[in-house]
């Protein structure tokens, strides 16, 4: 059943009736969902590109001479420039990495540059990114947190230039070597992007700071309510964007010739296309009916699809609500919705290959075996090319996985408890903040 369900957001997530978000696909295919309502986060940018270039600047010889001095102080001052405002993945990891540093007391200078219209709510980081983002003066670092194609555009001439980026394939793209070869150093999340890089050719010295969140996030809260779901059903849940990489189509084939309506079980899905319009989520639900055509069978299990917009903390309930995260993707440069069940506390079955074992381990997490095969579908990004690889996850294991933690719920339970403790320990805002803080240290000639 691809059905009609209507929810109601917990009340702590809602700030009024009037902006309650209708979230539930129905079986014609055509979104309940609603634009998100004009938030408070609006901002105003350059029209283009070379705008925004302009518009965050540089620093004088001066206002750098003024940083070192407060260097020798002890008064450390790092400028990061990102995505701040944008939905994206790269965003949340920029956000809250600005946090990070900002909890141990580094001086952060937030520059934003933006590539979406879409706007949500930021969470917890908000607090620490807002006020950095009107701060003005020098700083010894520059970070250059977008993809390497854009490090020539923000480099400084003054201070010490930080190219930070995450990527999925097995080698980089060739026209972003020069770029991070330009750089002072390299700042990548994951052991298996550091590999990558120097794989591919980087010479610059590249270094392993993991994404990070505020453990605070994560603790007991509301959930979703959802009175057309029995609180007896066992909730499988992803987040993700629907793409080749994300592979949504093992996902859903698994799914739906691993049970049937008889098993007290569902499929929550939060997803999103290119944008949150009406006519991406029509292609998203058009995708899943398909998917279910060819599978086949009239006894296919329940599936709930939310593609509108969640706000930060809806998100979080989402989490909290459901029992186990799945998603065999292809690749991934982290994997943040992975990163946030393990957080929570949530099992997680997901491909063994990638940025994501950093932190889901074999010892706390249920693992895919997978093949490898050239990169495609995903032509509308030109940094994807065929010349490339990714994993070809095995879905009849994907399948056993999914009925396994299905019936071995306390042991599955034991196992999201084993990762919440993992990355709670090596990824929070204080952990990582002072591992940054320790290397913009060395080159400060503070240590």
């Amino acid at each position: 059943m691809f059905g009609i369900f209507r929810g109601q957001w917990p009340s702590k997530s809602v700030p009024s009736q009037k902006e309650t978000r209708p979230f539930v696909m129905a079986d014609s295919g055509k979104p309940c969902a609603r634009k998100m309502p004009e938030g408070e986060l609006k901002v105003e940018r350059p029209r283009t590109f070379a705008g925004q270039i302009a518009s965050v600047g540089t620093q004088s010889r001066e206002e750098y001479e003024e940083a070192k001095t407060r260097a020798i102080e002890g008064h450390l001052s790092i400028r990061w420039i990102a995505a701040f405002l944008d939905g994206s993945g790269y965003a949340e990891a920029a956000r809250n990495y600005v946090a990070a540093l900002s909890t141990v007391g580094v001086d952060v200078l937030a520059k934003a540059v933006s590539y979406e219209d879409a706007r949500s709510d930021h969470g917890r980081s908000w607090h620490f990114v807002k006020p950095a983002l009107g701060r003005t003066g020098g700083y010894l670092v520059n970070v250059v947190d977008l993809t390497p194609d854009h490090y020539q555009f923000f480099r400084d001439p003054y201070a010490y230039n930080i190219g930070y980026f995450a990527w999925e394939t097995d080698i980089l793209p060739e026209e972003w070597i020069d770029q991070c070869n330009s750089m002072n150093e390299i700042w990548v999340p994951c052991s298996w992007t550091a590999q990558v890089a120097r794989k591919s050719g980087v010479k610059a010295p590249v270094r392993v700071f993991g994404h990070c969140c505020s453990t605070d996030d994560y603790e007991d809260g509301p959930v979703l309510s959802i009175p057309e779901i029995d609180p007896g059903w066992f909730k499988f849940y992803s987040v993700f964007q629907w793409t080749e990489r994300k592979h949504p189509r093992g996902l859903l084939e698994a799914y739906l010739r691993t049970f049937t309506n008889k098993d007290p079980v569902i499929l929550i899905l939060k997803a999103y296309r290119c944008n949150y319009s009406e006519e991406e989520q029509a292609i998203v639900v058009s995708e899943i009916e398909k998917i279910k055509r060819d599978v086949g069978g009239s006894k296919q299990p329940r599936i709930l699809a939310i593609l509108g917009m969640m706000t930060r903390k809806e998100i979080l309930a989402l989490h909290r609500s459901c029992d186990c995260f799945v998603l065999f993707q292809r690749a991934e440069g982290w994997g943040l919705p992975h990163f946030e069940a393990c957080m929570m506390g949530k099992p997680v079955i997901t491909t063994g290959y990638g940025g994501n074992l950093e932190f889901t381990t074999k010892d706390h997490s249920y693992l895919l075996r997978h093949g490898m095969i050239p990169v495609q579908g995903m032509d509308w990004i030109p940094w994807y090319r065929p010349n490339m690889s990714w994993a070809d996850p095995d879905l009849s294991q994907g399948s056993i996985l999914m009925k396994y933690v299905y019936k071995h719920r306390q042991e599955a339970a034991a196992k999201g408890m084993a990762a919440r403790k993992h990355v709670r320990e090596n990824f929070s805002w204080e952990m990582i903040g002072s591992r940054m803080k320790s290397r913009i240290a060395d080159f400060a000639g503070m240590k």
